[in-house]
């Protein structure tokens, strides 16, 4: 532990510099939350395209299979 030792009066420059870099660390906080924002969106973006795309890709493999169990099932009342 430190001993009690008279503190020196704490500088207007020391405040000055303090106050500075807390005004820098609050900008850089925002640009960050902002980037973040913008990442977040464009993950959401990219995953809402990728679920819409498995989608379609899943309706047209069951339309096909719809198609080729109809034309089979037709052809049979076809043929005499």
């Amino acid at each position: 532990m430190e001993e009690d030792k008279p503190k020196e009066p704490v500088t207007f420059d020391e405040v000055n510099n303090l106050a500075i870099q807390l005004k820098t660390l609050q900008v850089q906080t925002v640009t960050l939350g902002g980037e973040y924002h913008a990442v977040s969106l464009a993950v959401s973006d990219a995953y809402e395209t990728s679920g819409l795309s498995n989608c379609k890709n899943k309706k047209k493999e069951i339309s096909k299979k719809q198609k080729a169990s109809n034309q089979a099932s037709t052809k049979a009342f076809f043929k005499k």
